[in-house]
């Protein structure tokens, strides 16, 4: 309907959501055009286009090249359209586990959380307290990574370090003790594991264990959404959730009785 389709299929970019792209287009306040062919003095031609169209202003968002210049050159590999790190942040072929690149993702969700379980996985092995695996464990997980996004994505740029943001925080928090044991949850603490499976995805899971875990971490998990909705109905969910099937119970009896 807005002329929009992409020439790729759903999950081969990063998906952004505007609510004011379809009204913008729909009123004309924004229109679409074809390539740059050429600048002129006032203005630029477009592919199959002779006329110049006047403008004041070029945004160039073309987006951004990843490069890392004060790296000595072969300490970030890259092989066949691959870059060589593991988990996304390890180089396999320096001897010791003392340089991560963290932050280096196109995750599919947000980025902060796995930020936070790079930072603790780093800080771990900096302080002697779990390894690394050896070259060969290290470049084979790599290899299957790049090899998944390739089959899901295509051969696009960077495919090496597209992630699935709860999959790879789960990765990463299994590394250093971090991940919730589910199976000992089942049978500690049911609830807990009702809220961990079908409720919002929170990072204060990662803190239920392992090192530096918290003690307020399951009550975070329980009372996530009453954050999520007080700022918006200064109501607890339950009293939300019953007000909906109230009005919702209501709408039947009045589209129904006579």
């Amino acid at each position: 309907m807005y002329a929009v389709k992409p020439d790729h299929w759903v999950f081969q970019k990063d998906p952004v959501l505007n609510d004011h792209f379809g009204s913008k287009l729909l009123s004309g306040a924004i229109v679409q055009k074809p390539k740059i062919q050429c600048f002129t003095e006032n203005g630029v031609i477009f592919e199959d286009d002779e006329e110049v169209t006047e403008c004041d202003v070029v945004i160039m968002a073309t987006g951004y090249t990843w490069k890392f210049p004060f790296l000595e050159e072969g300490i970030l590999e890259t092989e066949k359209g691959r870059i060589n790190l593991y988990k996304c942040m390890f180089p396999p072929h320096l001897p010791h586990g003392t340089l991560a690149i963290m932050g280096f993702l196109l995750p599919y969700g947000p980025i902060f959380p796995a930020g936070e379980l790079q930072a603790r996985w780093v800080t771990q092995i900096l302080a002697g307290k779990c390894k690394l695996p050896c070259k060969e464990v290290m470049l084979k997980d790599i290899e299957k990574r790049h090899e998944s996004n390739v089959l899901r994505y295509g051969p696009v740029e960077k495919a090496t370090v597209r992630v699935d943001i709860i999959q790879y925080c789960d990765e990463l928090a299994s590394q250093f003790g971090a991940k919730p044991n589910l199976f000992k949850i089942l049978v500690t603490d049911p609830k807990l594991l009702v809220k961990i499976i079908f409720g919002p995805s929170v990072s204060y899971q990662y803190r239920l264990q392992g090192p530096h875990s918290w003690e307020g971490a399951r009550e975070a998990i329980m009372t996530s959404m009453d954050r999520v909705v007080w700022p918006m109905t200064k109501g607890k969910p339950e009293e939300v959730r019953d007000s909906f099937f109230k009005r919702l119970i209501q709408s039947l009896l009045l589209l129904f009785l006579p």
